[in-house]
Parts: C-alpha cells; sequence; structure tokens
C-alpha cells in the first residue's frame, strides 16, 4: 500500500502560516521595542552601551518628506575581549507626505566573541507603490500606483566557522495585503503572479565573507554575502520560487581619507517569483536617481562605484555611479537596457564612535533624477 500526497494539499500548516504571522510580526516588533527600552539597562549584559534616540526627518521620491521618531543602539557584549563590531540595531516609525506610515527595525548582533552573527529587519508599512511594468524601458512614461499593506520579517543567523567567514541560514516572509487598486489598470486587469494577496514565506542558506575594518563606514576590506530561499506552501507561501543573490562590496583607502568604495549585486529567481519579490533598481541604495522599483523583471545586475573623502569638521563628500539592467529567461541580450546613474552627496557625522553618518544625495539618471535624505550609506 502506497500513500501520495502533494504540498499544496497541507492545507492545515498554510491556515496556521496565514493566520500566525501577523501575530508573529507584531509579537516580534513590540518585543524589540520593549528590549529597547529594558533589555539593556543592567550593566552585567552591555558594558560599552551608546543610546539615540530622536526626531527623524527624511526624502526619497517614492514617500516625499517624511516625519517621525528614531533611535538607534550599540553596544559590546560585556564578557566580549574581540571587539571589532559592535551589536546595534535601530528603530522608527515614520508618517509621510504621500500618506504612508513606516516602522521598522533592522538589527545585527554578534555573540560570544563575534562567534554568531544575527542580522535582519522586522517592519510594519502602510505604503503607496509605484509599478512601471515589468522590463520597462528608461523612456518609459507608464506608472500606476496602488495601496497595501506589508508585514516583512528578515532572520539571517549564521555562525563563523573561521575568521571572517560565516555559514548560517536565512528566512524572509512578506505578508502582502492590497488596500486600494485599480482593477482595470495594467497590473491588476492582467495575469501577473501576485497581484492578489498572497504571503510569501522563503527558507534558505547565507554565506558571509566579512573582512571590513569598520560596519558603518569603512575605509579598508571587504564583504561579501551568497544565498538563496526557498518559498513553497510547506512553511506557509502562496507561492512556490527560488530567489538567489550575490552580493560584494569592497573599500580601498587611495589617500590618507580618501576611500574608493565598489559594489556588486546580483538577483535570480525562479518561475513563479511574484512580481513585487522581482529584482528591481532604483531607489536609495540600487541606482540612486530613479524610483525605487521603475526597473524589474526576473533577475537584476548591478555595479556601483563611490568616493569618499573629507571636507571640513563632520563633513564629507561623496561622488558616485553605476550602471545595471534587469532582464528574464526570455529576454534577448542584445535588447537589454543599460542602465546607469551618477551623483554627489553630503555626509555629516552625527555618531563619531560608530562612525555613524547622515547621507544627503542627488542622483541623475536617464530622464530621472531624485534627492535622498537618509541615515547610511548606500553600500
Amino acid at each position: 500500500m502506497s500513500f501520495k500526497f502533494k504540498l499544496s494539499e497541507l492545507y492545515p500548516v498554510k491556515a496556521i502560516y496565514r493566520m500566525s504571522l501577523r501575530k508573529i510580526g507584531f509579537t516580534l516588533f513590540f518585543g524589540f521595542a520593549f528590549l529597547i527600552n529594558f533589555g539593556f539597562a543592567s550593566d552585567s549584559l552591555a558594558r560599552r552601551m551608546n543610546v539615540l534616540i530622536v526626531p527623524s526627518i527624511f526624502y526619497t521620491p517614492d514617500t516625499r518628506w517624511g516625519f517621525g521618531g528614531a533611535g538607534a543602539l550599540s553596544y559590546y557584549w560585556k564578557k566580549d575581549r574581540v571587539r571589532k563590531y559592535k551589536s546595534n540595531f535601530s528603530f522608527g516609525v515614520s508618517y509621510t507626505q504621500n500618506k504612508q506610515v513606516l516602522s521598522y527595525i533592522p538589527y545585527q548582533f554578534y555573540f560570544e566573541q563575534n562567534k554568531y552573527w544575527l542580522l535582519g529587519e522586522l517592519g510594519y508599512y502602510r505604503y503607496v507603490f509605484n509599478y512601471y511594468g515589468i522590463q520597462s524601458p528608461p523612456q518609459n512614461d507608464y506608472l500606476e500606483k496602488y495601496s497595501a499593506n506589508l508585514i516583512r520579517i528578515r532572520i539571517n543567523a549564521s555562525k563563523k566557522i573561521r575568521d571572517g567567514l560565516y555559514l548560517g541560514f536565512k528566512y524572509s516572509a512578506d505578508d502582502f495585503r492590497f488596500t486600494k487598486k485599480d482593477t482595470s489598470s495594467l497590473l491588476f486587469s492582467q495575469y501577473i503572479i501576485g497581484n492578489k494577496n498572497g504571503n510569501t514565506s522563503g527558507i534558505g542558506l547565507i554565506f558571509l565573507m566579512d573582512h571590513r575594518n569598520q560596519v558603518n563606514y569603512p575605509s579598508k576590506g571587504f564583504l561579501a554575502e551568497s544565498g538563496f530561499t526557498v518559498d513553497q506552501p510547506l512553511w506557509g507561501s502562496d507561492f512556490h520560487f527560488v530567489k538567489f543573490n550575490l552580493d560584494f562590496a569592497r573599500y580601498i583607502k587611495l589617500y590618507k581619507s580618501l576611500v574608493m568604495a565598489g559594489g556588486f549585486s546580483l538577483q535570480m529567481s525562479s518561475n513563479g517569483v511574484p512580481f513585487h519579490q522581482m529584482s528591481t533598481l532604483g531607489g536609495s541604495r540600487r541606482l540612486r536617481g530613479y524610483y525605487d522599483g521603475r526597473f524589474r523583471d526576473q533577475h537584476g545586475i548591478l555595479s556601483q562605484i563611490e568616493f569618499r573623502f573629507p571636507l571640513f569638521y563632520r563633513f564629507k563628500l561623496a561622488l558616485f555611479g553605476g550602471v545595471g539592467t534587469t532582464w528574464s529567461k526570455h529576454s534577448r541580450w542584445d535588447e537589454l537596457y543599460t542602465i546607469y546613474n551618477y551623483g554627489l552627496g553630503l555626509r555629516i557625522l552625527f555618531d563619531k564612535d560608530a562612525q555613524q553618518h547622515l547621507r544627503l544625495d542627488y542622483g541623475w539618471g536617464i530622464q530621472s533624477k531624485g534627492f535622498y535624505l537618509t541615515v547610511s550609506e548606500a553600500f
């Protein structure tokens, strides 16, 4: 006697996941907020701790001006003798001119002399998204907007297997719920995977090589990351696809305080990937000067370079540029669009110990430009 079953028939597992993802997301989010206020008060846990809580103001083309509150906490564990990196996490809640709500907690923890590395993000967003189509040319002015609520969970847990080398597991989940859409638009009137409410839930492996001399503003060394996740109904996803990423950043001190930073990124997805999980170019980190998600397709590749040097006091200047493209398995190489950008920026150091900077960038692209006011480097 034999028994056969399909993963799609495991409805109870999927149903439980659907009911619990939001509860898990909110529990983790507010659990971290509680930790910020109370969890590290004891000197038995942290020897050196910096706490910053300030009003926040930022600007991106996708949100326009945003206002709210933000904070950051960084510390060394008291028992740590290796003090190369600080554990840190930030938190923020903001409201934008586009009537968006952004609440997020990116985090990065090091344990037992940097033997274990935990990083990721928890977030809840009420967002107005732009959709330009898939494989849209730079000269195309098509645009439609839709609103959605998004709960996001990102967890990367790795263990050091040798100096600067980490191997571990990663988990990625999004609960995507549309709140406003035009059913006659291109996105919702055609069969496009992901244009209905749904969850993504991906489990995979991550490989990290970290030889930077500093986390937030490195001047030498490199950071390499490679990994993949598999989404399928067995662990709660409404989709079945695989995502692969390869990211590399190199930092070289050319002369005194002049630093050259170079970044490379490759993202690939299998068939069945929803449109909101595809590789994109644009935004405050990937080809500044274009709207976030301006270019979208099954695969994407990107190369960026940036020169950073001091001006005076806590002010620094940055010159940057990049080139990239997106494509699918049906694309012909001679038909791909070459997408480029260039720009300049100002950096203002506000935390000397952690080398945290306020970042002001202005980028130009093909018939596009954008201003960005935010915290932390693009790569």
